[in-house]
């Protein structure tokens, strides 16, 4: 049992780790160009929506990523991440300008709305950026973009083949042999795995303060 989880199940989740940390790389990558060769730079909810999908084709390729039909899913996880906008204030202090949430779980298209991140504290105004999040830095008057990507799992919804996610456990949803993943974070029957980070400074006139539309 000991072999068994060190050559399958340890490495199995550090790929799982390093493809939502590579999620998290390609938004940043997408978000910084998908609109260059445009008069108008500035990223909309379009923008926004499509980066995400093709993103997340890391984990879920092809079609896999959508509903078969409302909150069933091929793989019991669906994809959601969060989009922060922090501008940086006099003093060493900073400001949450705006949130926006993403998440593909009714029917095969990106919603948008607020939900409970992971580190990240929102609505935040005035206070050390490490107030936000923890390894923040920012200038004042600059902005940057938080990309906080998860793969969601709540127990009430269901596998496309009628398994109810509740009645699966993590060790078989995600396909470990012995280990049983423990979320990084849990609120009721909601919860995140994989949870991924990346901060960047975006290109000009990409963002400002406030949120794409």
């Amino acid at each position: 049992m000991a072999l068994i989880y060190y050559l399958h199940d340890v490495p199995k989740l550090q790929r799982y780790q390093q493809q939502m940390d590579f999620v998290a790389q390609q938004m940043v990558q997408m978000l910084q160009t998908v609109s260059q060769q445009r008069s108008n730079k500035r990223i909309t909810q379009s923008d926004v929506c499509n980066v995400v999908r093709a993103a997340y084709l890391t984990i879920f390729p092809g079609v896999s990523m959508v509903p078969t039909r409302n909150t069933w899913l091929p793989s019991g996880c669906y994809i959601e991440c969060f989009f922060y906008a922090v501008r940086g204030e006099p003093n060493n202090k900073a400001s949450v300008k705006w949130v926006r949430q993403l998440y593909l779980l009714r029917g095969s298209y990106v919603s948008v709305g607020y939900g409970p991140s992971l580190y990240i504290v929102q609505n935040k105004q005035n206070v050390h950026p490490s107030e936000i999040y923890p390894s923040l830095t920012v200038k004042d008057g600059e902005i940057k973009i938080i990309v906080e990507c998860h793969l969601r799992y709540h127990l009430n919804q269901y596998f496309s083949d009628g398994r109810r996610c509740r009645d699966v456990s993590f060790r078989e949803t995600f396909g470990f042999l012995v280990h049983n993943p423990v979320p990084d974070m849990r609120i009721g029957d909601l919860m995140s795995f994989f949870v991924s980070h990346m901060v960047f400074t975006p290109a000009a006139g990409l963002f400002d303060d406030t949120p794409p539309q």
